[in-house]
């Protein structure tokens, strides 16, 4: 952050939007959901009770957008509604 303007440039804004979903993440599902570094620029939010694929939700690091198999579990499709409303707060407040 350039201390002296208080602005931050476009790496630093994308850094500060990701720091602060992972930080929700792992404070509100961390018993429940890991972190996974996904390739491609991508995270992956892995359920610990499941083995299967289809209840992973990824995360973009440059787009800013979370998405999950349409065929997955209603409890990931609920996790992913809730971490959109998040992400959406979290880039508001950024202006993104």
């Amino acid at each position: 952050v350039n201390e002296r303007y208080k602005v931050m440039n476009k790496t630093q804004t994308k850094e500060a939007i990701n720091n602060e979903f992972f930080d929700y993440v792992e404070s509100n599902y961390g018993e429940g959901w890991i972190l996974e570094e996904g390739m491609g620029g991508r995270m992956y939010v892995v359920p610990r009770y499941t083995k299967k694929g289809d209840d992973i939700i990824e995360y973009s690091l440059s787009q800013h957008t979370i998405c999950t198999y349409n065929w997955g579990s209603d409890e990931t499709k609920q996790v992913e509604k809730d971490l959109n409303i998040k992400l959406s707060e979290i880039l508001q407040k950024h202006n993104k």
